[in-house]
């Protein structure tokens, strides 16, 4: 029998079921957000503060989605997964870089 150790966080919590839990908890933060015409923001620097912390958190998410599956296992089997998590950081280093 292979004796198989998953991630945990310091306080022993699955690693897995932690990124779960974060990309319940990321969706619930962004779902009346993201219904939000940030145009009803009167100062601009406001707005665009307020669209790069609403960015952040859905890149977050992006993350926490896959994470929640892929963070507790090797790919040796599948490559792609970790293939789709080198392109996703490449992706927001890029769009970060542009900002």
């Amino acid at each position: 029998m292979v004796d198989v150790t998953y991630p945990t966080t310091l306080d022993g919590r699955d690693l897995d079921s932690y990124c779960n839990t974060i990309d319940g908890e990321l969706h619930e933060l962004l779902e009346p957000i993201r219904a939000l015409d940030p145009a009803v923001i009167p100062s601009q620097d406001q707005r665009e503060a307020f669209l790069m912390m609403r960015t952040l958190l859905e890149w977050a998410e992006s993350f926490t989605g896959t994470l929640r599956y892929d963070v507790s296992v090797k790919h040796d089997d599948c490559p792609e997964h970790d293939e789709y998590a080198r392109r996703k950081i490449a992706r927001v280093k890029e769009v970060i870089a542009g900002l």
